[in-house]
C-alpha cells in the first residue's frame, strides 16, 4: 500500500516538473543479481515506463542511474517524457 502511495505521488509531482527519480531499495531484480558493475533492473524500468505511458497517454524514457548490481546501496530510476 505504501509502494502505491509513493509512485501516485510521483506522478502527481511529474505532472508540475516533467521528470522525475523513483529510488527501490532491496530490489527483488537486482538483489540476486552479481555485482556487473551494469544496471540489472529492465523489468522494473519498463514497468515504471508502461505505467507512466498508460498514467499520461504518451512515451517516457527511464534510465537507471543507480543499481544494486552496480554495487550502489538502491536502484535510482530517472523519468523524463520523450
Amino acid at each position: 500500500m505504501l509502494v502505491v502511495l509513493i509512485f501516485i505521488l510521483c506522478i502527481i509531482a511529474f505532472l508540475f516538473i516533467k521528470c522525475g527519480k523513483i529510488a527501490v531499495h532491496d530490489s527483488f531484480e537486482c538483489e540476486g543479481a552479481k555485482v556487473t558493475g551494469q544496471p540489472y533492473g529492465a523489468l522494473v524500468r519498463g514497468m515504471i515506463a508502461g505505467i507512466f505511458a498508460e498514467v499520461f497517454g504518451k512515451p517516457f524514457q527511464v534510465e537507471e542511474t543507480e543499481c544494486i548490481a552496480k554495487d550502489d546501496k538502491r536502484c535510482v530510476f530517472e523519468i523524463r517524457q520523450k
